[in-house]
């Protein structure tokens, strides 16, 4: 005890040391004090002259008794008094990211909102459940369950802060709906630009088409991704010229022909 040490030391874990100098290890084992004050551990305890403690930090000091006793916080809130302690008697926000699921932030509170939500369930007419709030989404919406509209984002919020990329093929969207990106349809996949005057002018499962007045470049070879048509044909312009068409559910008309190259009647250099 500290009758075993001399004058200037003190008995810290059975060792004297100097007083208020005690060397304590790091531990952090709050006590708190019958001073009332918490100290990191037993030793710092010691250290500072109190043998009397108890586990644990001790509890702040009381701000209030009642409500009255609480001035109002910076916020647009009330106040109340709690186990001693003055807080607000809302919860600040910015915006309704900081709500609850069912609140929405309204003049930097927290309030119940319209169309409150917790999940996409909660919404009727197919609407989305975005911050707590049922948004229901425009009717040309992208279909989420398109295997080709593949979405980042159903929330136009974060939409506006993101950056993302959409890979080849695709393009990006954003608008109300959301953001993400959809498959762009190749118009030019089927591309297929021939004249002819007879069924045996084109291309297997081809027949030629109807009689098109006036006259038409012999050659478009080029296809325009926007439109499917033909992007850059040839400047010539030959009469009583026909195109060749798909041949329909029935087969062809006359008859299959030999094989073509798109873009180049036969016979033609």
């Amino acid at each position: 005890g500290p009758r075993d040490c001399n004058r200037g030391e003190m008995c810290v874990e059975g060792r004297c040391l100097p007083d208020r100098v005690c060397g304590c290890p790091p531990a952090d084992e709050p006590v708190c004090g019958v001073d009332g004050e918490t100290y990191a551990n037993p030793c710092e305890a010691r250290c500072a002259g109190v043998d009397d403690f108890v586990d644990g930090a001790c509890d702040p000091p009381a701000q209030c008794q009642e409500d009255a006793d609480c001035p109002l916080p910076a916020v647009n809130c009330g106040a109340m008094c709690v186990d001693g302690q003055c807080q607000p008697d809302c919860q600040p926000c910015r915006d309704d990211g900081n709500c609850d699921p069912g609140e929405v932030c309204e003049r930097g509170r927290c309030v119940e909102g319209p169309n409150r939500c917790a999940d996409n369930d909660d919404c009727d007419d197919g609407g989305r459940c975005i911050r707590g709030r049922c948004v229901g989404p425009p009717d040309d919406c992208p279909d989420p369950d398109d295997p080709n509209v593949r979405y980042i984002s159903q929330d136009p919020e974060q939409c506006a802060v993101i950056r993302f990329f959409c890979e080849e093929g695709e393009v990006p969207f954003t608008d109300e709906c959301g953001c993400g990106c959809i498959v762009q349809e190749d118009l030019c996949a089927d591309f297929y630009y021939q004249t002819c005057r007879a069924d045996a002018d084109c291309d297997a499962g081809y027949q030629c088409g109807p009689d098109i007045p006036g006259c038409i470049p012999s050659r478009c070879a080029m296809c325009d991704p926007q439109t499917g048509r033909p992007a850059r044909c040839t400047a010539d312009c030959q009469q009583d010229l026909r195109l060749c068409e798909p041949c329909g559910d029935e087969g062809c008309g006359e008859g299959e022909g030999p094989r073509g190259r798109p873009g180049e009647a036969p016979g033609q250099d």
